[in-house]
């Protein structure tokens, strides 16, 4: 376990000043709650002005005459983005920064980068957060995520688990078995909190709660439980805390820009204000500003969730910062599979970021289907006709996250019909079947 001045140091050796960005935050967090509108209002301002004049598809997107009234700015979408080839504003074209992919749950991936001070402050916030709970950077966490299967991947993200202190539960397969090697890990660990996909914790607390265990009474040094990536339910809340025996925290975030929104010890959905601005346009959908990121225009990005932006009347520490309420967010099914293995429906977001990667980008949007045990289907809009090489890599990459004896089917699709708040699901279970019962 490392230090967490040398974790810090370790990031600031990779241009992310973290002791830096954590000074500037807490200086907002400082102003009142009329600074505080006064001062967001500012740099909203200033990332739009900046990337006007610095970011050729932005002001391509603005047009001529830049507008004096902010809803007059235009929303990105991430389509808008996926696009062009000229998103990174110039000052930014050929200089390090931080590079990534989000999951794909509008239909694809999307490639985005941030400056360094932007992503800095992105882990200040994390940790500062975390804290709250008790929960430092080196703290003892078990990650119920998933890993990819190709090897430098892999790597990465292993060497990321050994920085953070970390065991990673890979949640592509939620048999009964595997649900009984978790059990032996947390007896054998002494780990400090949980993190990881909503609907894979709930599975395993529903295991839990089969075979009457509590899983702090096993695991005394557990303090917490922290849900991300989707939507958490009340129902959901309440099975975790009785399997675990422990505080459900609900994370709100985005992978473009790590958390949106976190919840204080009041139970709000207290809106990050000191790095984004957050608005809802007229269909309710949530809009996003990136304050500080100044590689690329996230400006009033609909990032596909609806939920309703209101004042904040808490009074938790974040009184100033605004609420999400009726959040409208991303879940997903579980896959069954012909051996009876269980699989959460993320599994494809690791899937299908490595189509896209193996493929060259040729599938546009995917939704994937369960239509019996043995039987899975695509839906895809494709760029152009998939070459014998495409067929062979798609077949390919499923069977090696999922099982060998599965069907696949791959239908060709000019368009996929979207979900009411504008997002296209990664995957979709068709078998009406009830997961709950595990043992």
């Amino acid at each position: 376990m490392l230090p967490d001045f040398i974790i810090n140091n370790i990031f600031k050796l990779l241009g992310y000043n973290i002791i830096e960005a954590k000074k500037d935050i807490n200086v907002v967090r400082e102003l009142s709650l009329h600074g505080f509108i006064e001062w967001q209002g500012k740099k909203k301002w200033e990332i739009a002005k900046y990337h006007y004049h610095n970011n050729i598809f932005y002001k391509r997107n603005v047009g001529r005459t830049f507008p004096i009234i902010w809803e007059e700015l235009p929303a990105i979408e991430k389509n808008d983005l996926q696009q062009y080839s000229d998103v990174v504003a110039k000052p930014f074209q050929n200089i390090p920064k931080y590079q990534a992919s989000t999951s794909g749950s509008t239909g694809t991936p999307l490639n985005f980068v941030k400056n360094k001070y932007c992503h800095a402050r992105t882990w200040a916030t994390i940790f500062d957060l975390y804290n709250i709970y008790g929960i430092e950077p080196s703290s003892s966490e078990a990650r119920f995520y998933g890993i990819p299967k190709d090897f430098m991947s892999r790597i990465v993200e292993k060497s990321k688990d050994l920085l953070f202190n970390r065991k990673r539960f890979v949640i592509f397969d939620m048999s009964s078995n595997v649900l009984e090697e978790f059990i032996k890990q947390f007896s054998n660990n002494d780990f400090v909190y949980i993190y990881g996909y909503t609907h894979s914790i709930v599975i395993f607390s529903e295991y839990l709660i089969s075979k009457n265990i509590v899983l702090n009474s096993i695991c005394p040094s557990l303090e917490k439980v922290i849900v991300t990536s989707e939507l958490c339910t009340d129902e959901e809340k309440k099975k975790i805390e009785q399997g675990t025996g422990l505080k459900v925290i609900i994370e709100y975030g985005a992978s473009e820009f790590g958390i949106i929104a976190f919840e204080c010890e009041n139970g709000n959905q207290h809106i990050i204000g000191e790095n984004l601005f957050i608005e809802n346009n007229e269909k309710g959908e949530i809009l996003v500003t990136d304050l500080f990121n100044k590689a690329m225009p996230f400006i009033r990005y609909n990032i596909g969730d609806l939920g309703e932006v209101i004042q904040s009347s808490c009074t938790c520490i974040f009184k100033n910062n605004q609420i999400i309420k009726n959040l409208i967010g991303r879940t997903n099914d579980v896959i069954i599979l012909p051996s009876g293995r269980i699989s959460p429906g993320l599994t494809f977001f690791y899937i299908s970021r490595a189509i896209l990667e193996k493929t060259g980008g040729v599938i546009k949007e995917m939704l994937v289907r369960q239509v019996s045990v043995d039987e899975i289907e695509l839906d895809v809009v494709s760029n152009r006709e998939f070459s014998k090489q495409d067929l062979k890599e798609i077949t390919y990459q499923i069977k090696l996250y999922l099982e060998e004896d599965i069907a696949i089917k791959i239908n060709n699709l000019n368009f996929i019909p979207k979900l009411p708040s504008g997002k296209i699901m990664t995957f979709r279970s068709e078998l009406n079947m009830d997961y709950s019962g595990l043992n």
